[in-house]
């Protein structure tokens, strides 16, 4: 007997970039992601909508939904956390948090993820395909260079123009 593999939605508002994405048990699946700039509670009900649609799911196929728990804007992070409760409620599936950092790091083995902290900080987390090498951390901007000198051959999650890397 053919078994369906579980199938979690992953909503991601903590910033400016929206990221909608499908997972399942095992990897990545599909993920899409558009600089929405605070637009994210006008497009999200349709960028989830043709998500779904493009990967020929629909929504009573969905086992659980991931969002994003920070760092990252407080508004956005409500307005991934509002969508997520209503369809948790009408399909009576389970939430699941994960940190903005872990959520970026799904793209790939061997990530840095650094997100803006302000004040000369970031926000960072190291990862492997084994996870957290780092865990998520508040840095000064001269500390994050050395570990981006020390897992040179780790890609670079997230913009870093505020850190004016050569």
């Amino acid at each position: 007997m053919f078994l369906k593999k579980r199938i979690y939605l992953i909503l991601d508002s903590s910033d400016e970039i929206l990221t909608v994405a499908l997972k399942n048990d095992e990897k990545l699946i599909y993920s899409f992601s558009k600089n929405c700039q605070k637009q994210h509670s006008k497009i999200l009900i349709n960028v989830i909508k043709k998500t779904l649609s493009l990967n020929n799911i629909i929504f009573s196929d969905l086992k659980g939904i991931i969002i994003t728990s920070g760092p990252g804007s407080f508004v956005g992070l409500r307005i991934s956390l509002t969508v997520a409760k209503i369809f948790s409620f009408v399909l009576n599936i389970p939430i699941f948090t994960i940190s903005t950092l872990q959520a970026n790091s799904l793209i790939g083995c061997k990530n840095i993820v650094l997100l803006d902290a302000k004040g000369n900080r970031t926000y960072m987390g190291v990862f492997d395909e084994n996870g957290f090498l780092l865990d998520n951390k508040v840095i000064n901007n001269d500390e994050v260079k050395k570990y981006i000198k020390k897992y040179k051959y780790f890609k670079i999650v997230c913009k870093t123009n505020y850190l004016q890397l050569k």
